[in-house]
């Protein structure tokens, strides 16, 4: 199964290049073609903390040899280098595709087996000779779509490998790396406080924060919000969002293993617009 998650959007013809890609050189490799899954192609673009967490939400459910392509990508083009990664989480082999700018840091606790650079020199030969590449429709490296023009073609070839036990990946990668991992900021920690900030806003303008959810065990006196000067007391952490129905604001856990400031049917997010910018949200929560 192949993952893909990018920051491109739904406007323009990019995932769709992305997929065919795919298929083309699936086709070529002569390999039933994948199961081709979209963890999401709206992440802000060029932010990569939402990417992983949202990878990191997809961990536990995706299966054994998974690859997940992963461009979220303002370094296209420049030495960051692109990168193919394999890592053993609670032993399932998952394979990533990628720049090496940190997203690997969803896997940051995982077994790391090995990251090698995808070699552009290598794809740009097999091109001139008319190779896989070119055949299977990559006639040239494009400087502003590497996930078109390399990262799609090589999660086809590592997908066709992990298949028929081939070894046609090596053909196109060179040097072991060292990973960039880049993890979700921790929250400040003191004795009697936790405080934290958005991390994070979801489709329906629910803000994430980088408050563990786990902070539940513990015996929380209030939780306050600030954002430029006002202050939002919340009197708990809400099992659900019907339960906020008459609060301006609710903090509630939320399926991604952290603390979400929400409202009910309505965007957090355009709410707190009105006081300021979501990045100016701290929250504090004091415990008993």
């Amino acid at each position: 199964m192949i993952y893909l998650i990018t920051d491109y959007g739904e406007r323009d013809y990019f995932v769709c290049a992305i997929k065919t890609v795919i298929i083309n050189f699936c086709r070529v490799l002569n390999v039933d073609l994948p199961l081709i899954f979209d963890i999401t192609h709206n992440i802000c673009s060029y932010e990569p903390i939402p990417a992983i967490l949202n990878i990191k939400s997809m961990l536990d459910l995706i299966p054994h040899r998974s690859i997940i392509v992963c461009v979220v990508d303002p370094e296209v083009g420049s030495s960051v280098l692109p990168c193919l990664s394999k890592h053993v989480y609670k032993k399932k082999e998952i394979f990533f595709i990628g720049r090496n700018n940190g997203i690997l840091g969803a896997f940051a606790n995982s077994k790391h087996s090995f990251t090698y650079q995808i070699s552009i020199k290598k794809i740009e030969r097999d091109i001139k000779r008319g190779g896989l590449f070119y055949k299977s429709g990559i006639k040239n490296i494009s400087n502003t779509f590497h996930g078109r023009d390399v990262f799609a073609p090589i999660a086809s070839i590592l997908y066709c490998d992990l298949v028929k036990g081939s070894s046609n990946i090596q053909r196109f990668i060179s040097k072991k790396i060292k990973p960039s991992y880049l993890k979700i900021p921790d929250p400040l920690v003191s004795e009697n406080q936790i405080c934290g900030r958005v991390v994070y806003s979801d489709k329906f303008g629910n803000l994430v924060t980088n408050i563990p959810s786990s902070i539940l065990s513990l015996k929380i006196r209030r939780i306050d919000i600030e954002i430029n000067g006002s202050v939002f007391t919340i009197d708990r952490v809400y099992k659900n969002y019907l339960e906020g129905q008459n609060r301006d604001l609710i903090v509630i856990a939320n399926s991604f293993g952290y603390l979400e400031i929400s409202r009910f049917k309505q965007s957090a997010e355009d709410f707190i617009k009105n006081f300021g910018s979501i990045k100016n949200v701290k929250i504090c929560i004091s415990l008993s």
